[in-house]
C-alpha cells in the first residue's frame, strides 16, 4: 500500500482527475472514501456495506440499510464521552421514532412560521399551538381544526364530521356525528350505559339523563335545589310547567291567553280523552270509541264502573260513602216562582217540574232536596249545567228534613208526610191517608215548632 500523492501549496488537499480519497483500515478493508465525482462521503462497516452516506447532491444523510439499522444520536455539551451519557436526541429507524429529551432533560420540538409557533413540550405533555392546529387531506381539504378559539372543527369538504371518545376496551361509548341533513349525539353503547350530569356551581348534579334506567332526573338528589322543566309558548312565556318543588303539573299559559289541553290519541290518531282547561271538562271515548271509567279496589278488581257506550253506573263491589255523603239524588226541573232551599219537601206540578209541598198527605211527593246540614249527595243523576233551576232532589238514602211539630210532636222511627206548611213535613197520624203519601222514616225527634230533623227516604 502506497501513500497518496498530494499536491498544491497551503492547508489543501488535491486530487488528481478521476482519483478518490479512501481510507482503509490495516487488513486493506475500505472504511471511508470521499467521492471526487460527486462530492460524496460513503462511510462502510466493512466490504461494499455502506452504513453512513453524505450526498451533496440530494442533499441527504443516508444513516443504515444493507441489514443494518439507522440511527442518529446528538449528545449534549456535557457528555464526557459517547458510552457514559444518554443521548438528548434520537433518531430511530428501527422503532420509526424521533426520541427529544431525557428524563432529566425535557424534550421540546418548535416549529416556527412567520407569527405562528407550535411547541411539543415534553416537561408538561403538551401541545401548545399559537394559532390553530390543522388536518388535512393529501389533497389539501380540512378535516379538522383546533382553532384559537376553543372550538373544534370536524368534517367540511364533502365529508360529514364524527367525534368519537373510546374506553380503556377500544369501545366508542361517545359519539357524536353528522349524518347527511341529521346531527345526532350518542353516550354509552358496546356494554356501557350513557350518563349525562350536569352540575351547578357547587358540583352538585341538578340534572341526569340515565342510559340504564330511560330516566330523566331534575333537581339535587341531596336536597336544597327543586328540579322543574318548563316548556315555553311562541310568546316566551311558559305553557307547560312540571314543579318539583310543588309536585304540580301546570298545562296553558300561566301569565294567561293560552288554555291548557291534554290529548291522548288512539291508534288511528283521535283523541280518545281529552282534559280541556278552557271548558274544565274531561272527555273520553270519541270518534267511535264509547269512554269508561274503572276504579279498582285493593286486589284489582273493578268495583266502579261508568259505561260511556251505555251510559250506565255500574257499581260492582261494596260501596260506602262517609257520614257527610249520605243520599242518592237525581235533579228535576223546578216550577217554583222563588228559590228553594235543601231540606224543602218537594211535590210534582205541571209537565213534571216540582214546587215545594203546600197540603198535607200530598201522593204527588217525590223527596226532599239534597244538601241540608252537613248531608251531601254521592251520586246525583240527571245533571244538566246548561239549565239554571234544577235541584237534586234525595230518592234514597238519609237526607235533612224540614218539619213541622206545631200540631203534633215527631219522634224517632215516625213516617213523614207532606204538612201544611210549605216545603215542611208532619208526622202521619192517619194511616189510610197516608198511603202513597209518605217520604220517609224519621231519624231524630222534633218536639213543637219547626226544625231539620233526618231523615230515611223511603217513599210509600
Amino acid at each position: 500500500m502506497t501513500d497518496l500523492p498530494i499536491t498544491g501549496g497551503g492547508n489543501d488537499l488535491v486530487l488528481e482527475p478521476g482519483q478518490d480519497l479512501v481510507l482503509r483500515d490495516q487488513s486493506g478493508t475500505e472504511r471511508l472514501r470521499l467521492d471526487a465525482a460527486t462530492g460524496s462521503i460513503r462511510i462502510r462497516s466493512g466490504g461494499a456495506d455502506v452504513r453512513i452516506r453524505i450526498d451533496p447532491t440530494s442533499g441527504n444523510l443516508l444513516v443504515g440499510g444493507s441489514g443494518q439499522d439507522g440511527d442518529l444520536l446528538l449528545f449534549p455539551a456535557s457528555a464526557e464521552s459517547f458510552e457514559s451519557h444518554q443521548s438528548t436526541i434520537h433518531l430511530n429507524a428501527q422503532g420509526r421514532s424521533i426520541g427529544v429529551g431525557t428524563s432529566e432533560r425535557p424534550g421540546l420540538v418548535r416549529v416556527r412560521g412567520n407569527q405562528q409557533q407550535i411547541d411539543l413540550a415534553g416537561e408538561r405533555g403538551d401541545i401548545v399551538a399559537s394559532g390553530h392546529v390543522d388536518l388535512r387531506m393529501p389533497d389539501g381539504d380540512l378535516r379538522v381544526r383546533l382553532d384559537n378559539d376553543g372550538s373544534i372543527i370536524a368534517g367540511g369538504a364533502g365529508r360529514d364530521g364524527v367525534l368519537r371518545l373510546r374506553n380503556g376496551s377500544n369501545a366508542t361509548v361517545i359519539r357524536f356525528d353528522l349524518a347527511g341533513s341529521d346531527a345526532r349525539g350518542r353516550l354509552g353503547g358496546d356494554g356501557s350505559d350513557g350518563r349525562l350530569e350536569v352540575l351547578d356551581g357547587d358540583g352538585t348534579t341538578t340534572i341526569v339523563l340515565n342510559g340504564a334506567t330511560g330516566n330523566a332526573g331534575f333537581g339535587a338528589v341531596t336536597g336544597g335545589n327543586a328540579g322543574a322543566v318548563f316548556v315555553k309558548g311562541d310568546g316566551g312565556g311558559n305553557t307547560i310547567v312540571l314543579n318539583g318543588d310543588s309536585g304540580d303539573i301546570a298545562i296553558g299559559a300561566v301569565d294567561g291567553g293560552v288554555a291548557g289541553g291534554v290529548f291522548v290519541k288512539g291508534e288511528d290518531g283521535d283523541d280518545t280523552i281529552v282534559m280541556n282547561g278552557a271548558t274544565g271538562n274531561i272527555g273520553l271515548g270519541r270518534f267511535g270509541t264509547a269512554g269508561n271509567v274503572f276504579v279498582k279496589n285493593e286486589v284489582g278488581n273493578n268495583s266502579i264502573h261508568l259505561s260511556g257506550a251505555t251510559g250506565n253506573i255500574n257499581l260492582t263491589g261494596d260501596i260506602r260513602f262517609s257520614s257527610s255523603v249520605a243520599d242518592f239524588a237525581e235533579e228535576f226541573d223546578l216550577d217554583e216562582p222563588g228559590e228553594c232551599e235543601p231540606g224543602e219537601v218537594m211535590v210534582l206540578h205541571a209537565d213534571g217540574r216540582l214546587r215545594r209541598s203546600f197540603e198535607e198527605y200530598d201522593s204527588r211527593v217525590v223527596g226532599v232536596i239534597s244538601g241540608a246540614g252537613a248531608y251531601r249527595p254521592g251520586i246525583v243523576l240527571g245533571r244538566d249545567e246548561s239549565k239554571q233551576r234544577r235541584v237534586p232532589v234525595a230518592v234514597m238514602g238519609k237526607v235533612l228534613c224540614k218539619v213541622d211539630a206545631s200540631s203534633t210532636p215527631i219522634a224517632i222511627g215516625d213516617l213523614l208526610t207532606t204538612g201544611a206548611r210549605p216545603g215542611h213535613a208532619m208526622k202521619v197520624t192517619d194511616r189510610a191517608k197516608g198511603v202513597g203519601a209518605v217520604i220517609g222514616k224519621a231519624l231524630g225527634s222534633c218536639k213543637t215548632g219547626q226544625g231539620l230533623v233526618p231523615m230515611l227516604v223511603s217513599l210509600q
